[in-house]
């Protein structure tokens, strides 16, 4: 089964060229806030139906990879997991992940990057490359309290639901 969906408009002519007319309007878009669109929607998200730290942790993992990173692991340590590997998967991307729905080509047409999901569900979260660790959310470092001195970028979320 095949679907087609078009922005719907009209034509309008006012001689000899056309003008397309949007049926929408700015004002027809209500805005949502993220948070509670993806709360509200885990199903569209999660294989699970509903958020899985183990989940988000390979989903982030995933990203890595297809970024093309050699060495990705996942730990798991204290109630934290954490995402390591060898190249900085975040580097083109920026910090913006940690905040809002960032589009991932790597991913395929509809891919996402997968950062904002512990940003929303977990208790803190934390980032670090050889530079330094900083806290995302929460105040914690958990355990990139040292930094990832030995991998390009790590990111970590406590496991527990903020």
């Amino acid at each position: 089964m095949s679907f087609t969906f078009q922005t719907q408009h009209s034509t309008c002519s006012t001689g000899s060229d056309p003008v397309a007319v949007s049926l929408f309007h700015p004002e027809d878009i209500t805005p949502v806030d993220l948070h509670d669109h993806v709360r509200g929607n885990q199903h569209r998200y999660f294989r699970g139906g509903t958020y899985s730290p183990v989940e988000a942790a390979t989903l982030i993992a995933t990203e890595a990879l297809l970024a093309g990173a050699s060495d990705v692991r996942i730990t798991t340590s204290a109630g934290w997991i954490g995402i390591y590997a060898d190249l900085d998967w975040l580097a083109d991307l920026g910090e913006a992940v940690f905040s809002r729905m960032v589009p991932f080509p790597a991913g395929g047409p509809n891919g996402i990057t997968a950062e904002i999901f512990p940003v929303i569900f977990a208790r803190a979260v934390v980032t670090a490359t050889p530079a330094g660790a900083r806290a995302v959310k929460g105040e914690s470092l958990g355990p990139l309290i040292d930094g990832s001195a030995d991998w390009a970028r790590a990111v970590a979320f406590e496991v527990g639901l903020a």
